[in-house]
């Protein structure tokens, strides 16, 4: 069934909606090329002799192949009102005060 979508990452395949490289702003090229001269240390003139916003494509979703987890861009993707957002997940750390406990190395973590 998803065979015809193009797979960047063996872990990893896109899904609909899509849009075209057209709807993508100068603007939002401009911060993209940034964040590519940043990310490899490059100089940004490097980065625009190889990139181009016709090469680039906007997919709605991602497909974590191993375990099934769709993440959702937000911007592309309509999600109903009624389910449920998980990209917020809330972690405390609770250090135990007894020292034996602590001579142990013990740490408790709740979710």
């Amino acid at each position: 069934m998803l065979s015809h979508l193009p797979i960047a990452d063996p872990g990893y395949v896109l899904l609909p909606p899509q849009r075209p490289s057209s709807t993508i702003s100068n603007s939002l090229g401009n911060k993209i090329a940034i964040c590519l001269s940043t990310r490899y240390d490059k100089p940004l003139a490097t980065i625009r002799k190889y990139f181009s916003l016709q090469d680039v494509q906007q997919w709605g979703r991602v497909r974590v192949l191993d375990d099934g987890d769709d993440m959702h861009a937000s911007a592309l993707y309509r999600q109903a009102e009624d389910r449920r957002d998980a990209t917020f997940i809330r972690v405390s750390v609770i250090i135990c005060t007894v020292p034996l406990a602590l001579s142990q190395g013990a740490l408790l973590l709740s979710v």
